[in-house]
């Protein structure tokens, strides 16, 4: 069975407006990794499944319903 879980990562840039000045802005970027079973999971998806059992981190169960599950 595939284990997934919820990955984030924070960005950092710097914008330049003058030589002098300049403005940090910060990004978060979040997805769902698999650790095991992505392409078991990519074949099931190309095959037109619609639901397929994952397991998660019980801390992480509520997130991956509301983001991913039914």
């Amino acid at each position: 069975m595939p284990i997934v879980s919820f990955n984030e990562v924070k960005e950092e840039s710097k914008q330049n407006i003058l030589k002098i000045l300049g403005r940090r802005s910060e990004r978060v970027s979040r997805w769902v990794g698999y650790t095991n079973g992505r392409h078991r999971t990519r074949y099931l998806y190309f095959a037109g499944a619609k639901k397929m059992p994952v397991m998660c981190h019980k801390d992480q169960a509520a997130d991956l319903e509301q983001y991913c599950g039914v």
